[in-house]
């Protein structure tokens, strides 16, 4: 990240500042918002003007920050950080840390879109395959017709990426939709927001393969119950197989090891209380 770059994010937090504050989960840092609050956040980046990425971290995302530093780094620094997984609402609240509800990148894409329309911003959508974005758009004017869109798909070579970056700035959007994967579409918007320009960029993964109707999303209940995942598996076993395996069982244990150190000393410190409490002199 360069410096003009990190400073657009420092002079955002400075003249927007958030009464709800960040807690830390193994490591990664997350914005303790509800929807509605993020959506009001987004509201005030994008009046600000100053360009701003929103990232949303499920439990995939968070053990890959917590191996990769430049990922981790950008997840810090971004405005609004939006925990995008039952799981890690269910382990702030063991915690005592208290995430109050999930905040799905794709609901927030959704609410984006909403506020887009009747705000007036345009949006631009970057991703997917050609058939993908088209549909995408098609799909997003069907729920508001009015809304100001465009769109590039997401395969383009380093030789296409003038074009793609020129069509953006001539466009010139408010909010800027990134579906390229993660951690690419988190280094996408690192590198380019700032010149771009764009005062809202949102990373949401597979969310243009969901709002074109390609893929389905899970229903309202497996998603509430944190079964989402075996809802993918079951859909895509291959992709979601590996990323599953390879992330899931670090994170339960690094869950289970961060919980029990903080019943422990909370524990601790309960016990501290009542001795503190006890009448002196009395010994049993």
């Amino acid at each position: 990240m360069t410096k003009k770059h990190a400073s657009y994010r420092a002079d955002l937090t400075q003249s927007l500042p958030r009464k709800a504050g960040r807690i830390d989960l193994l490591g990664v840092k997350v914005d303790r918002l509800t929807m509605v609050e993020a959506v009001a956040e987004c509201d005030r980046a994008i009046q600000a003007a100053i360009p701003s990425q929103v990232a949303t971290v499920n439990v995939a995302i968070m053990m890959a920050a917590r191996r990769i530093p430049r990922l981790k780094q950008i997840i810090t620094d971004s405005y609004l950080v939006c925990a995008d997984g039952q799981p890690l609402v269910w382990m702030s609240r063991a915690l005592g840390l208290g995430l109050r509800e999930r905040v799905a990148g794709y609901d927030l894409m959704i609410e984006t879109l909403d506020l887009a329309e009747k705000q007036g911003y345009r949006v631009f959508f970057l991703g997917g395959t050609s058939q993908v974005s088209e549909a995408s758009v098609q799909a997003a004017i069907r729920l508001h017709p009015t809304l100001d869109l465009d769109r590039h798909h997401g395969y383009f070579d380093k030789e296409s990426l003038p074009e793609v970056l020129d069509q953006i700035q001539r466009y010139n959007p408010h909010i800027l939709i990134v579906a390229l994967g993660s951690p690419a579409q988190e280094y996408w918007i690192d590198d380019h927001s700032g010149t771009l320009g764009v005062p809202l960029s949102l990373a949401v993964g597979g969310g243009l393969d969901v709002l074109s109707g390609v893929k389905r999303r899970a229903p309202r209940w497996i998603q509430v119950s944190g079964l989402e995942w075996l809802y993918r598996l079951k859909d895509d076993p291959l992709r979601y197989g590996r990323r599953y395996v390879s992330t899931y069982p670090h994170f339960l244990i690094h869950a289970a090891w961060a919980i029990g150190k903080s019943y422990s000393r909370r524990l601790r410190v309960a016990c501290l209380r009542v001795l503190r409490l006890r009448p002196s002199g009395q010994d049993g």
